[in-house]
This record gives structure tokens, C-alpha cells and sequence, in this order.
């Protein structure tokens, strides 16, 4: 993977890496920020709501860039084939 980033200390240990970050922002950061949009606009309060659309802005903005378009269910459909196809291809070489 020629985007994956390892962070390590002395002895092989990994502090930090592009698969957990990556991991940790789509399984609970986003859907914590969603769950908090949500409640804000259902909330009735007037300042509560007006923070939820602001963040419900950020947040679309942040989703739309290509590194999350996937993500949405956004993405171009040569990309999409591309990945198909090598998912495929490592499913052929690893036997999975």
C-alpha cells in the first residue's frame, strides 16, 4: 500500500498507522460527529441546531474530498473498477 504510514518506537512496537487511524475515524469519530448532528437538530434548541448545521457542513465538506469518497459511496466508477479489480487479483494470488 503505497499511502499506508507506520509510526514505531524503538523495538518494533507501532504507535500510529494509516490503517488505524483510518480505522478509528470511519468506525467512531464520524458516526459520533453524525449521532451529535442528529441530536442537535432534534434537539428544538435554536443554538443547538445552528451548531448541528454547522457541523453537519464541516463535516459534508470534510467526507467530500476524494480521500473519503469512497466512504459515501462517491466514487468515480473507473476508481471503483480499478479497486475491484485488484481486490480480485489479490484474492487470485493469496487464494482467498
Amino acid at each position: 500500500m503505497a499511502e499506508s504510514l507506520r509510526v514505531t518506537r524503538p523495538g518494533g512496537r507501532v504507535l500510529f498507522s494509516s490503517y488505524a487511524a483510518a480505522f478509528w475515524l470511519y468506525t467512531a469519530f464520524v458516526p459520533e460527529l453524525e449521532r451529535l448532528v442528529r441530536e442537535g437538530k432534534e434537539s428544538g434548541d435554536a443554538q443547538k441546531a445552528s451548531a448541528a448545521a454547522a457541523l453537519a457542513g464541516k463535516l459534508e465538506n470534510a467526507l467530500s474530498t476524494t480521500n473519503h469518497q469512497w466512504y459515501l459511496n462517491q466514487m468515480d466508477p473507473a476508481e471503483k473498477e480499478r479497486r475491484r479489480q485488484q481486490m480480485e487479483e489479490f484474492k487470485q494470488r493469496y487464494g482467498q
